[in-house]
């Protein structure tokens, strides 16, 4: 449930390095709407139009107008970037006028920002790049980064990787739906064989960019290839080292493939052709504010096709399944996968459609739901059966170990090997989801866990320092399809440390090394389900391992307190009471005439904090209360309620009445044949409530209960001596 609320998939390029590693990824969904793109070709590359595409810059300076990049060094940046893309005949423009940002607060920006700056400052219709002095992300330097589509049109840039060398060329290759050369990871090999046998669809996609194992360390200072990897045919590698969208470093890439040409153009042509660039073509292409979420999900399409005049959506099963609006607003009833049709019309009478299979997706968090304790001692069918690893950047994630907490005696733990987590992205964010609770009944849990972690300390390289490296743990609760989850404890860097940090990599070795999280996490009345997740983010510091999670659903029940008069009644014996609970599903009421021997008399709903007896007799009688709930939990019995009954109801046999009250049971009316000893009537619910009554004048009385709701009924009928008489009623539609 969280792809639609956490994950932002960028791509990051730091000064040249040596590991020239980022976070390209792509969702599934990305991949399948990329991999249908339409073969362009070279002739159909050499031959096409040349677009002229929109750049909005964007240069922040300082509250004074001070600092910022120059116009000039703006200017060299495209010059340079449109020597790169002239093969794929597109040219890049920048608008007539610079958007300056004099704002010292965004001057060294984080990415944390990106929101604030960006919601206020985007240009439709363009790309938007906006240029830092610095760029950070979690406290980690970058150079820059974007996003695949579909997404925002917005390019991040620090000022001084923007004036030399090839990174604005490689984010706009990512832009235009790029891989990495070594394929769709981030930091592992590829899946691409060196005889090029499944090019096509392994590695980058690219038969023309040799199988690549990833570069990063693999290249020498004179840009010659040093590795010695084999593929699963063991043949050697023999990458292109030269390739801009390598892990090669930077000074070492200088060109873009035939294929990457194609692709890039393929990318504008299939995936953005909605920027508004100086050309005759018709394109259509749409996106969405969210993709996934539970039943009765509220979606917002966009349509973003350049030339459309008319608009006809299709999707079936969804509410309403078809609309001419260009942006409307969709609701989904049901659980499952909801393709999505988007047909448009121009001035001209031409047509374009574009599909999106299986784009919605709508879950039911019930389904499969746990209502039991559990424990996770890590072994390995719990991984594969009882847990979900979500490893957005498909790098490394939550996996086995053979290290245990010693004096536990387990079976293992779970681990994530930050150590060896290189990346540019820091703040990589992994998730392990645990099963979803149904909630009914619960009104808490308790969570328990073991943990142990140490950071990489402050060092100097060289005569380089590098500054001490923190990874984050946070365990989050999911208890709402629409919102993002709530986070219950995080913690970092030195606060997460069970150990000194230490410079190499990290295995705890006994249970001094361990320490443990114990909380009660109670949840809010209404929630359906609760699901936990650990969510990992790594900068690249040391490992993480965790042990024994129990997850312990709380099915208690305080007792309803504070019996006492309700004087608001309108008939009988009332009384009312304090409910101390949230997550009872009712409550039990029992009388006792002799305040020893107490009966069940009658249950009422958890909504429910008050009851009316209308059928006690005369004399002392008491009361008590306890609520139930799910897992056949009761409270304790509240304090009793005493209180002397004179009289006000006569109970008779039902048989004096039947030639009296018909019919029985009964659909629209009831019909009273009066004695001349009854004058009024009413019927009462089995919580005590009136809910008609009426005067009794007329030798035939006929009353209308159409209006009254199914269910049982007593209707009571008061005599001249002021007494009530009692007789059951059934309701039936």
């Amino acid at each position: 449930m969280r792809s639609i609320l956490f994950f932002l998939f960028a791509f990051v390029i730091l000064i040249d390095v040596q590991a020239q590693e980022c976070g390209t990824v792509a969702t599934d969904e990305q991949i399948e709407y990329m991999s249908s793109f339409k073969k362009i070709g070279k002739s159909f590359r050499v031959n096409s139009t040349l677009v002229e595409i929109p750049v909005q810059a964007h240069i922040v300076r300082n509250d004074d107008g001070t600092g910022g990049l120059t116009e000039s060094q703006l200017n060299s940046a495209m010059s340079t970037l449109n020597g790169f893309y002239q093969n794929s005949n597109m040219k890049f423009e920048l608008t007539s006028e610079i958007n300056y940002i004099d704002n010292s607060d965004f001057y060294d920006f984080d990415a944390s920002q990106e929101g604030a700056i960006g919601v206020s400052n985007d240009v439709n219709g363009v790309i938007n790049v906006y240029f830092f002095n610095s760029l950070t992300s979690g406290g980690s330097n970058l150079c820059g980064y974007t996003y695949f589509p579909p997404s925002e049109d917005r390019i991040m840039m620090a000022n001084g990787c923007t004036t030399g060398g090839n990174t604005f060329a490689h984010e706009f290759g990512h832009y235009f739906t790029l891989y990495h050369t070594h394929g769709k990871t981030n930091t592992g090999t590829t899946d691409e064989l060196v005889d090029g046998s499944n090019c096509t669809s392994a590695g980058d996609n690219l038969c023309d960019t040799p199988a690549d194992p990833n570069l990063s360390g693999n290249v020498n200072g004179s840009c010659q290839y040093t590795g010695t990897a084999r593929d699963a045919n063991n043949d050697l590698y023999s990458p292109i080292v030269a390739d801009i969208m390598s892990y090669a470093p930077g000074s070492c890439r200088t060109l873009f493939t035939d294929g990457q040409y194609d692709r890039i153009r393929s990318g504008f042509e299939s995936g953005r052709t909605y920027l508004n660039f100086t050309s005759e073509d018709f394109s259509v292409f749409f996106t969405a504010n969210i993709t996934e979420g539970c039943e009765g999900l509220q979606v917002r399409f966009t349509a973003n096709s350049f030339g459309a005049t008319s608009f006809e959506w299709s999707i079936p099963g969804a509410e309403p399944s078809s609309s001419s609006s260009s942006n409307p607003l969709i609701t989904f009833p049901t659980p499952g996968k909801y393709s999505v049709t988007l047909t448009v019309e121009n001035s001209s009478g031409e047509e374009a459609s574009f599909t999106r299979t299986n784009y919605i997706n709508i879950v039911d968090p019930l389904a499969g739901a746990i209502s039991e304790s559990v424990t996770y001692t890590f072994s390995e069918s719990q991984i594969n059966e009882e847990l979900e690893v979500e490893n957005p950047d498909k790098a490394l994630s939550f996996e086995l170990s053979e290290v245990d907490y010693e004096d536990m005696a387990n079976s293992g733990s779970i681990t994530v090997n930050n150590f060896a987590y290189k990346t540019e992205v820091p703040g990589n964010n992994d998730y392990l989801n645990f099963k979803t609770f149904d909630t009914k009944g619960v009104k808490g849990f308790n969570v328990s866990f073991d943990y142990s972690y140490s950071f990489l300390p402050a060092r100097f390289e060289g005569t380089t320092f590098i500054p001490a490296i923190y990874d984050s743990l946070d365990l989050l609760i999911d208890t709402d399809c629409e919102e993002p989850p709530a986070s219950i404890w995080k913690k970092g860097g030195n606060d997460l440390a069970t150990v000194e940090s230490v410079n190499d990599e990290f295995f705890p070795s006994s249970s001094d090394d361990w320490k443990s999280f114990n909380s009660y996490v109670p949840i809010d009345q209404g929630i359906e389900f609760a699901q936990f997740t650990f969510e990992n983010i790594s900068y690249g510091g040391n490992n993480l391992y965790i042990d024994n999670v129990i997850i312990e659903p709380d099915y208690s029940i305080n007792p309803p307190s504070n019996l006492r008069e309700d004087k608001l009644a309108d008939v009988g014996i009332s009384f009312k009471w304090d409910d101390n609970s949230s997550n009872e599903l009712g409550f039990i009421i029992e009388r006792s005439i002799d305040e020893q021997n107490f009966t069940v008399i009658d249950t009422v709903d958890s909504n429910v904090t008050g009851f009316s007896d209308i059928s006690a007799a005369s004399g002392s009688v008491s009361y008590r209360v306890k609520a139930f709930g799910a897992k056949d939990f009761e409270s304790e019995y509240s304090n009793s309620y005493s209180v002397l009954i004179t009289s006000f109801v006569k109970s008779i046999d039902t048989n004096e009445l039947n030639n009296v009250i018909y019919p029985n049971p009964t659909e629209d009316v009831i019909k009273i044949r009066s004695n001349k000893s009854l004058r009024s009537y009413r019927i009462v619910n089995t919580y005590g409530q009136v809910v008609q009554s009426g005067e009794l004048t007329n030798e035939l009385t006929i009353i209308d209960v159409s209006a009254i709701n199914e269910g049982m009924y007593l209707l009571l009928l008061e005599t001249n001596k002021k007494q009530w008489l009692k007789h059951r009623v059934v309701k039936v539609k």
